[in-house]
This record gives structure tokens, C-alpha cells and sequence, in this order.
């Protein structure tokens, strides 16, 4: 997918009462768009505000079910902004088998393939441990994201917070490249 022609400022936001259990998911959005080269990340100034909302998650014999709105609002300085696009997302993951067994990102299969190859190969090469603490090849797009995660993430932050990092991280940016290049091409 080309990149949006135009510069973005966004503001990545949750809600208060989400903020500790979405800081992977939000980590994750803000590492995809300090290393995309047509948006950054600000608190203020922003052209428009992206929320990760109404996440739930479940652990199921070692699964985690987890539902989100992603959401693209217009800027705000108090307040959510008036919605212009939502998407609804769920995946299923398993962060101690390395993200094998996500199975139902919609519309996203060769993105989760990507991850899970990127990831696998890192990992063979020594250069990447399942917490992510090894030493990381610094030529890789993947390795450059997460060394942005690790900046934004605590140590002690859960597999499940860190797997939520990339995927749902990786996912989201996804979704906004997508909006960005419809509102270009005035469908919004």
C-alpha cells in the first residue's frame, strides 16, 4: 500500500479508565507512526486524534481474545473529537507461542503473516528473544519498530501487553494509512 502524500500530526489517545490495560496497543500505534515518514506523534497541535476504545480481552487456556474500536477523531484539546472513521477489531492471540495461533484479524492476513515471518526470523538468527530483550539487527523494519516500542513500553510490562504492542500496533497503522489515503483522495 503507498503512503499518504500529505503530513499528519496525531495525537494517540485512550481512554483514562484503559489507559494502563491499552499502553502495549498504543505503544505499538505510536512506534508504526514515528517510523512511517509522513505523520508524527504529538500531545498538541494535532490535525486529528486516534483512539484505541472499548477493549476487552479474555484468556482462555492461554489464548487472548481481544475486541477494540480504533477510532480517527477530529483534534481535541479536552474531550474525544467528533468521530470520522471507527473500525471494530478482534483478534486471537498467543503470546507465549509467539503469535502462532492468531487466527481472525480481519482483513489482514498477509500483515499477520508478515509479523509472524519477520518475527520467526529474527528470532532464528538469536537476534530476538520472546520478551523482546535480545539484541536486535537494526536493518530490519520490524526491529526498527519494536526498539520504538521498547521505548514507550516498561520492562516489566506483560508478554501480552508487548504482543498487543506489534500486533495490534501494526494493525491499527494499517487501518490508518488506509483512512489517510481515502480522505486524499476526498472519499471523507
Amino acid at each position: 500500500m503507498p503512503n499518504p502524500v500529505g503530513y499528519y500530526k496525531f495525537d494517540v489517545k485512550t481512554d483514562i479508565i484503559e489507559k494502563a490495560a491499552n499502553a502495549g496497543a498504543k505503544a505499538g500505534l505510536k512506534a508504526n507512526i514515528e517510523n512511517c515518514g509522513w505523520a508524527e506523534v504529538v500531545e498538541t497541535g494535532e490535525d486529528y486524534s486516534l483512539w484505541i476504545d472499548a477493549a476487552t480481552r479474555d484468556k482462555n487456556k492461554g489464548i487472548v481474545h481481544l475486541e477494540f474500536n480504533f477510532e480517527l477523531r477530529t483534534a481535541t484539546f479536552m474531550g474525544v473529537g467528533d468521530l470520522i472513521k471507527i473500525k471494530h477489531f478482534t483478534l486471537d492471540y498467543d503470546p507465549e507461542a509467539d503469535w502462532e495461533n492468531v487466527t481472525s484479524i480481519p482483513d489482514a492476513k498477509a500483515l499477520t503473516s508478515w509479523c509472524q515471518k519477520e518475527i520467526e526470523k529474527l528470532k532464528k538468527n538469536g537476534l530476538i528473544d520472546f520478551a523482546f530483550g535480545g539484541a536486535l539487527d537494526k536493518a530490519s523494519k520490524v526491529t526498527t519498530i519494536l526498539n520504538k516500542v521498547l521505548g514507550y513500553l516498561d520492562p516489566t510490562d506483560s508478554a501480552e501487553k508487548q504482543a498487543e504492542a506489534v500486533l495490534v500496533g501494526t494493525l491499527c497503522y494499517s487501518q490508518l494509512q488506509s483512512w489517510m489515503l481515502e480522505h486524499e483522495q476526498g472519499k471523507w
